[in-house]
């Protein structure tokens, strides 16, 4: 048996902090009491740059959650500035640091979707994120969520972050390549949900935030980027 896969049963569910409930604590919504969110908004107040990976198949979600964080940024700083970029990242990033470098206060940088494409293997776009909080001197923060479809069509700078949230996964050969960025137990419990009843679990996310994972059902957001750039 490849390593990192074992027989799945869904009556048999890891134990740890979930408790063996996964189906149960799966119901709840990304709001202030899990503890999922609760650790990001610590995060958020406690580092001046956190990363967001988002991963997981087309129309499961990861927009809304990428969404969701801009959201929870906003409740916490008030002062905002989000942009979003879905192609031309090196080229739109060199703008949004021209435009708004001066910018005092928090910046999210969403950028949507990385997966295969050329410029997320390029030495200039690295250079950017990798110092992304010197091109924003002022800022009181940054956030940059980088979003993709697979765990492996992102080279891994761009995929490994502070927080990772997976939002699909359709079969054991995933989980063996999902352990890079979660621990095995928690993907477990999370195929174990995902395979149960995959339309009615379609949005649901398992959050690793700091080493802390747990599966969660983020609301809709209708939060509005300021920036929309291709």
């Amino acid at each position: 048996m490849a390593e990192g896969l074992r027989p799945h049963n869904e009556d048999k569910l890891s134990g740890g902090e979930r408790g063996g409930k996964a189906f149960e604590n799966a119901y709840r919504c990304v709001e202030g009491e899990v503890k999922a969110v609760r650790l990001l908004k610590e995060l958020l107040k406690a580092l001046d740059v956190v990363g967001v990976s988002i991963i997981g198949y087309m129309r499961t979600g990861k927009t809304n959650i990428a969404k969701c964080v801009c959201n929870l940024i906003t409740e916490l700083y008030g002062d905002v500035l989000s942009v979003y970029i879905t192609d031309n990242y090196v080229r739109n990033l060199g703008y949004v640091i021209s435009e708004y470098g001066d910018a005092e206060g928090y910046v999210v940088i969403v950028n949507d979707d990385m997966s295969y494409h050329k410029e997320s293997r390029d030495k200039m776009l690295a250079y950017y994120l990798a110092r992304i909080k010197h091109e924003f001197p002022k800022a009181k923060g940054v956030c940059v969520i980088n979003i993709c479809h697979y765990v492996t069509s992102v080279l891994p700078f761009f995929r490994v972050s502070t927080v990772r949230i997976l939002t699909s996964i359709m079969g054991k050969y995933e989980i063996n390549v999902a352990k890079e960025l979660f621990d095995l137990e928690p993907l477990w419990d999370f195929y174990a949900i995902k395979s149960y009843d995959p339309i009615r679990h379609r949005f649901y996310a398992l959050f690793n935030v700091f080493g802390y994972h747990e599966i969660v059902k983020p609301p809709i957001c209708h939060f509005s980027f300021d920036e929309e750039l291709e």
